[in-house]
């Protein structure tokens, strides 16, 4: 089993785009594919996305614990009187992967977010023994938060994660020479970037350019894609 965590350096910075998009290519290239969102709260969309890509498989099963409350899941479910660890995840995860190629969860809010009473994102990637992939919004203060998140010793494997960036409603003039600093910095291998995607966009065809970006990004996650 090849586990996939998409994080993130904070909410709404495109990881549902990333899964579903993950998803679809992986099941367009012949792979079986088992997708997770965990925790939700707030609001379960996220959730709801992933559960139409894939097709048959009840949101119960890919988000297990929703709670209300629009905070971090960890805080939100000390409101309702539970207390959730990383191993009820982990658990669940592993119980309905079933034989699927390749197990994608997708974390909630950013890295550090508290997701559970005894831990966050790099917690759950060890847990799990999966590859980390974090993703950003490439906008003004973007090479900060992450070489913030690269930084993170909780665990080795975040530190040489390939990086997302993903184009905003609206670029602002640090668009290119976030890229340009991030490139050279992490290699061109490690730094990735998708254009801004539309809902509609997301149940469409994938451009044949994003979809090579996909094997890229796949390639550095070390899934071997079927033929």
């Amino acid at each position: 089993m090849h586990v996939i965590v998409v994080t993130g350096t904070g909410t709404n910075v495109g990881k549902t785009v990333l899964s579903t998009l993950f998803v679809r290519h992986l099941k367009a290239r012949g792979m079986t594919v088992a997708a997770f969102k965990p925790l939700c709260s707030g609001g379960r969309s996220d959730a709801l996305k992933l559960a139409k890509t894939l097709g048959s498989v009840p949101v119960d099963i890919i988000n297990p614990w929703y709670f209300r409350q629009p905070l971090a899941p960890a805080i939100a479910a000390q409101l309702t009187g539970r207390s959730l660890c990383i191993d009820e995840i982990t658990t669940h995860v592993r119980i309905h992967t079933g034989t699927a190629e390749v197990t994608l969860v997708e974390a909630a809010g950013g890295l550090l977010s508290p997701l559970a009473s005894d831990g966050d994102a790099p917690e759950l990637i060890k847990a799990l023994k999966a590859y980390p992939v974090l993703v950003s919004v490439n906008r003004l203060g973007v090479i900060h938060d992450v070489r913030s998140a690269l930084a993170n010793t909780a665990l080795k494997r975040i530190g040489g994660a390939p990086v997302l960036l993903m184009a905003p409603l609206k670029r602002d003039f640090s668009y290119q020479h976030n890229l340009n600093f991030l490139r050279d910095e992490l290699g061109e291998d490690r730094l990735f970037h998708f254009p801004r995607l539309s809902t509609a966009a997301l149940s469409c065809s994938i451009p044949v350019r994003l979809e090579k970006e996909l094997d890229r990004l796949l390639a550095a996650l070390k899934v071997k894609l079927a033929h």
